[in-house]
């Protein structure tokens, strides 16, 4: 059994509080990385998801002064 921790669209929307249909679309648009191994189903990787929130950081003002 694999040790990733694999998610799916209704998964993800739960997890980053985002409505299932716009979890569709940003895979569909590239923004997010997932996996259709048999054609219908996506499915995403947590490890990569959570790198996509972490590079999407936008600075506080502070950190700009």
């Amino acid at each position: 059994m694999s040790t990733k921790n694999w998610l799916t669209v209704d998964a993800v929307s739960t997890r980053y509080g985002l409505a299932p249909s716009y979890v569709r679309k940003l895979a569909q648009g590239g923004v997010l990385p997932y996996y259709r191994p048999f054609g219908k189903r996506l499915y995403f990787l947590a490890e990569e998801l959570d790198e996509v929130f972490i590079r999407t950081r936008v600075p506080a003002i502070k950190e700009l002064i």
